[in-house]
């Protein structure tokens, strides 16, 4: 996929500036205790599966709808030990720009929502903290239009395993900026469907926190 390989190339670079770090001549930094936050970056997704269509029943298709955007907010915990930090957060998204047809058919599908709960391990050099994530996710695949479907369910709860990482730079002793790319591997089932429809979403988020 053409934007995960861009994701991926957009990581690298931000890991190397992290790395390059030179810290602030203090010491590194801390990053320990409650955080909160918000984000804003791209969005990328496909799969494939059983879905409901406007007619009646089901059919098997595809999704791809390329590159979108994400908008989220988090909260969050950070237990730094020298220079290694463990953490837990929570992560919710609003996806925008998702949404896709199979092969000109009348239904189109997006994914509108997704939540992230994920375990992290940093390592802080200077003013810098890279991080690796691991957790799970809930996100809501639609097919629209959803009044076309007379009553009928058109929205499927889906879920799977997130993974990722990230940078993070101290501002000062609240703030701080960063990078975050988070791959997700999804699957769950519409009412009316017999199988499952399997589903990628890849963002990478610009974000700011603010740390108590």
């Amino acid at each position: 996929m053409k934007t995960k390989a861009v994701l991926v190339f957009a990581m690298s670079i931000i890991a190397g500036m992290a790395s390059a770090g030179e810290g602030d001549g203090a010491g590194n930094a801390v990053f320990d205790g409650v955080y909160l936050g918000i984000g804003l970056g791209l969005s990328d997704a496909d799969g494939n599966g059983e879905y409901p269509i406007i007619a009646g029943g089901t059919t098997t298709g595809s999704y791809d709808p390329g590159s979108g955007r994400s908008y989220s907010a988090f909260a969050g915990y950070n237990y730094q030990s020298g220079s290694f930090v463990y953490g837990a957060e929570v992560r919710y998204s609003n996806l925008t720009g998702l949404n896709a047809s199979d092969g000109g058919a009348p239904e189109v599908m997006e994914i509108t929502v997704a939540t992230d709960v994920r375990g992290k391990v940093g390592y802080v050099t200077g003013d810098f903290m890279v991080y690796g994530t691991l957790g799970w996710t809930w996100a809501s695949l639609r097919v629209h239009p959803g009044l076309q479907f007379g009553g009928r369910s058109n929205t499927a709860d889906i879920d799977g395993v997130n993974y990722g990482l990230g940078v993070e730079y101290s501002i000062n002793d609240n703030w701080s900026a960063g990078a975050d790319l988070t791959f997700r591997d999804l699957n769950g089932r519409f009412a009316e469907a017999a199988t499952d429809m399997d589903a990628d979403l890849n963002t990478l988020t610009f974000r700011l926190g603010y740390r108590f």
